[in-house]
């Protein structure tokens, strides 16, 4: 029998489509797009948002926009996400934001550009911090969801 699809992967699914609607709007100004916190971990609930953040060249949208897509998004697409919007500049010299996820994954990454930054600050998802963090939930990660995490997924994300 096979697997159901998780909800992690849903999300990432979810997060691809609103990364080609902000492509329409914005074009070439659209750097890259990633997703983080349980979507980028794979330990997503039918009920988790999607933290999903846009980078954009030169003209990052306002506050009032920025709430305006949301909007718009979450009409589109059906599910909560949580956008955070960055100009090129202002996501590499603020490493605030950094502290606040446990990795990120791309979604839509124009000339390897998340890439490099992945590499060089080490935000690919931090495994034994995942580990640490949903290893006290196991047991009740069983019983909240309707789905079946696939072996793979199991050895990477949840102790035996």
């Amino acid at each position: 029998m096979p697997h159901k699809i998780t909800p992690s992967k849903q999300k990432f699914g979810v997060a691809k489509r609103a990364a080609q609607e902000l492509l329409k709007i914005y074009g070439n100004n659209l750097k890259a797009v990633f997703v983080a916190g349980s979507v980028a971990s794979n330990m997503a609930l039918p009920k988790s948002d999607i933290d999903i953040g846009f980078i954009f060249g030169k003209n990052c949208p306002t506050v009032v926009r920025g709430f305006e897509i949301q909007e718009d998004l979450r009409r589109k697409l059906g599910i909560e996400i949580s956008p955070s919007f960055y100009s090129k500049i202002k996501f590499e010299r603020d490493a605030s934001w950094r502290y606040h996820v446990m990795g990120i994954i791309p979604v839509f990454d124009r000339q390897d550009y998340l890439k490099g930054i992945i590499s060089r600050h080490g935000l690919a998802p931090n495994m034994e911090f995942i580990k640490a963090r949903y290893s006290g939930i196991k047991s009740k990660l069983k019983r909240r969801t309707s789905f079946k995490r696939s072996i793979a997924g199991r050895k990477r994300f949840l102790p035996r």
